[in-house]
């Protein structure tokens, strides 16, 4: 075949396709470690696309809603740099009303896990509670029904996809079913349907609505407290969130908020609703984790490519100054190498897209995230971006440095003055595995930490269940539990130590001013036994507790300047009132435990004792729940405790949740980042691993006759060993250092994140430079052996 400018004047072919053909020939050769390359390509796309596309995705919540441009979500920001979405139920009407500026308001509360029953088949319900102006602010679609009328306690709307569910084709409009909310076990007639919620919402996955006023009854909704629902905006055309919070003193000071806010130290904002799912989360920290990862890999996968193709600089020199000889110009020496890279970046796309196919179920396992939601079309653009950046940084470098190469220097044989390029590039990619090594060390024995360290409590073999029953039921409940020999202890908690505790100020008893704020939960004289914790000082609740007596932590105790036996018999306040039911008196101090399961944080908790939440005797109380501690968690054990519990006409209905596995779902975006820097962490290493060792065989047929010349003249084995280690070794231990060091600033920011971390010991980083350098090593050993042990006058006869 003619050259690529060196043909026949009769020759049709265009340059261009000559130039692809040529490059096309060349890489169905076992040469040049096209092999390599290809490898390199196709993990870095692979691995680098569905990252950045989740991230885009976690990026992009929220921005579906009709005019999201106008609309907002409240927050309260305090001095101590806490925030919160949660709002008193009054404002969001009051904002409605009372500001111009404001088109609609809405205020929800969810999500509720419960159970639609209907002809005797259970279904999983996820409620959220919400007012008529839902739609007016939040709009992902009414299919039928009427916001207006949306009142009550017993009416429910369903999404298109839970309705198909339940019903199949029929209509579900007027049909009746069953939900146990709290205390009230009622029928509900469906009302509505609405369109399926987006996944990418921060509202969370949810395929039922109830009206708000269902909710009364079971939250405050007075002026004074009950902070608890989310509050959102639509600003009419033309208005700012500046002139909305300009307004916003003057409407707490109408309603008497003002002290409130101000010994709170509160500063209320309006944010976008975009803003919603990053704003007092870790979210924007997990993304910018995830999207450095995929950036470390998209960029070690690239430049191993440029290392593996700078390595057959000289072999190919001689090739590439023939056709210049014949003809060919620079332009078409870039060509060729750019053909190649377009070649092979085509064949590791198809291959990545092959991989992430076949691995879909992994891939959404481990995004939570559907491959439909990754890779809708309106995300299309991302690995599009992905494959652009790797053609021109892959193709273009390495393309320039073959055209540029002078025709003397080619046929007199390449010099060693191009090996900085190779040397400097493997040097980064030591560096980027070195810096994914020590993150994954630390960030694996930060989750460690989190899920198996000092909870304060201990949740192994503890399921909870919430049925609904009087006062009495619950005795009669948790008596029969304990009777069954599968079970070592029951007791009952308002609220689960999972995902966080509600809150109340503390008062200073004498002044009346505020303090801090606390943490605030409700148990009976069983809880701590069946939970692990432990009383440091005074007693537990008994039968005969009085209904004003309340437990305290460690940190409540040190909050107030007293020792744990310093606080027995004090007297506490919870409002800046004066009357008796705002106080209540200390009986004993327990063992700090986490409040926060995910951070680790430790916050001043008062225990109530279970009378107070449940005063009266005639009435059936719900949202509480009844948690055993088994022998053992087995699935007979689980069905034994069912079958108990189902004999409680009151407990129908009601599923046993296992709170080892409520608190791995809490720490599920923690699980899902150490995954990712595991298989980020994994990826480069291999990446790394086919760079370094192209760059050791490109290394020894360079200095192939100098090793068979020092063989000939008594070097033994190590002796070769010991040359390319050292020659090596100024090269990996510059880079490992750098990457060890930049390890430590990015895991010393990263946990930052939590409470409760890990000390930053000395043997986490040596560990991990130490494991780096050994693969370095092996890999060594294992390229020279051969070359170290053969006759070095066969080595010689080829040169």
């Amino acid at each position: 075949m003619p050259t690529p400018s060196h043909r026949s004047k009769t020759d049709p072919m265009p340059d261009s396709m000559h130039n692809i053909l040529f490059a096309f020939r060349y890489l169905l050769k076992p040469r040049g470690g096209n092999l390599a390359r290809l490898v390199s390509l196709t993990l870095a796309l692979t691995v680098s696309i569905v990252v950045f596309s989740y991230v885009n995705y976690v990026l992009t919540f929220d921005r579906f809603y009709p005019d999201v441009a106008r609309i907002y979500q409240i927050w309260d920001f305090d001095d101590e740099g806490n925030i919160s979405p949660s709002m008193i139920a009054p404002l969001g009407p009051a904002l409605q009303e009372e500001i111009p500026a404001i088109e609609a308001a809405t205020r929800l509360r969810g999500n509720f896990e419960q159970e639609l029953c209907r002809d005797n088949h259970a279904y999983d319900a996820r409620i959220v509670a919400v007012d008529s102006m839902f739609f007016r602010v939040l709009d992902f679609g009414l299919i039928k029904g009427d916001m207006a009328s949306f009142t009550g306690r017993d009416k429910l709307m369903l999404s298109e996809s839970f309705a198909r569910t339940i019903f199949g084709e029929s209509d579900p409009i007027g049909q009746i079913g069953q939900i146990v909310l709290y205390e009230n076990a009622t029928p509900h007639t469906v009302v509505g349907i609405f369109r399926d919620p987006p996944r990418n919402t921060h509202l969370g996955s949810f395929n039922t609505l109830i009206p708000f006023d269902a909710l009364a009854g079971s939250f405050y909704m007075g002026w004074d407290g009950g902070d608890s629902f989310p509050t959102y905006l639509k600003l009419r055309p033309g208005q700012t969130p500046a002139d909305v919070e300009a307004l916003l003193p003057a409407l707490f000071e109408r309603h008497g908020l003002t002290k409130r806010i101000e010994q709170f130290g509160s500063h209320y904002l309006l944010l976008p609703v975009t803003r919603s799912a990053q704003t007092g989360s870790t979210l924007v920290q997990t993304t910018r984790i995830l999207l450095a990862l995929a950036l470390l890999i998209l960029f070690v996968g690239v430049m191993n490519y440029v290392l593996l193709s700078i390595s057959s600089l000289a072999s190919r020199a001689k090739t590439f100054a023939m056709l210049r000889c014949n003809g060919a110009r620079r332009g078409d020496v870039l060509a060729i190498f750019l053909h190649e890279t377009l070649i092979l970046i085509a064949a590791s796309l198809l291959i990545a897209v092959f991989v992430i196919w076949a691995l879909q179920q992994q891939i959404t396992t481990l995004t939570d995230t559907p491959l439909g939601a990754l890779f809708a079309p309106a995300h299309i653009w991302v690995p599009l971006t992905v494959v652009l950046f790797a053609f021109l940084v892959a193709g273009f470098l390495p393309a320039q440095l073959f055209a540029a190469i002078p025709l003397t220097i080619a046929f007199r044989g390449m010099s060693s003055d191009r090996r900085w390029w190779k040397r400097l590039l493997l040097g980064v990619e030591l560096f980027c595995v070195t810096v994914a090594f020590v993150l994954l060390t630390g960030f694996s024995m930060q989750l460690h930490r989190l899920r198996y360290g000092d909870f304060g409590f201990d949740a192994s073999r503890v399921v909870s269940m919430s049925p609904v029953g009087t006062r009495a039921q619950w005795r009669n409940m948790e008596e029969a539990f304990t009777a069954m020999p599968e079970v070592e202890a029951a007791g009952a908690t308002a609220q689960l130590p999972v995902w966080g505790y509600s809150g109340q100020p503390c008062y200073d008893e004498t002044t009346r001013e505020m303090l801090f704020g606390c943490r605030i939960n409700f148990i009976d004289e069983n809880y701590l036994a069946t939970m692990g914790m432990r009383l440091i000082a005074g007693d537990n609740f008994t039968l005969q507790s009085a209904p004003r007596d309340v437990l305290v932590n460690e940190t409540y105790c040190r909050l107030r300047g007293w020792s744990p036996e310093g606080a027995l018999g004090r007297r506490i306040c919870n409002s800046s009132g004066q009357a008796p039911e705002d106080y209540h008196t200390i009986r004993g101090v327990v063992h700090d435990f986490r409040t926060e399961v995910a951070s680790g944080l430790v916050e001043p908790i008062v225990l109530h004792n279970l009378n107070e939440w449940m005063p009266r005797e005639d009435r059936a109380y719900g949202h509480t729940n009844l948690c055993l501690r088994l022998h053992e968690i087995t699935p007979e054990v689980l069905k034994a405790v069912s079958e108990k519990l189902h004999a409680f006409e009151t407990a129908d209905n009601y599923r046993i949740r296992v709170l080892d596995t409520l608190i791995d779902e809490t720490l599920r975006t923690e699980r899902r980042v150490h995954d990712l820097t595991l298989l980020a962490g994994s990826i480069v290493l291999l990446i790394t691993l086919v760079g370094l060792t192209g760059y050791l065989g490109d290394e020894m047929r360079r200095r192939s006759r100098e090793i068979a010349i020092r063989k000939v003249n008594g070097a033994s084995a190590a002796d070769i060993f010991a040359l390319l280690t050292r020659s090596t070794a100024a090269l990996t231990f510059p880079a490992v250092a750098a990457g060890t060091l930049a390890g430590y600033f990015v895991l010393a920011r990263l946990l930052e994140l939590f409470v409760e971390r890990i000390a930053l010991r000395w043997w986490i980083f040596a560990g991990a430079a130490a494991a780096v350098i050994g693969l370095v090593l092996v890999i060594l050993l294992l390229r020279i052996r051969r070359m170290a042990t053969e006759n070095p006058i066969n080595r010689i006869k080829t040169e």
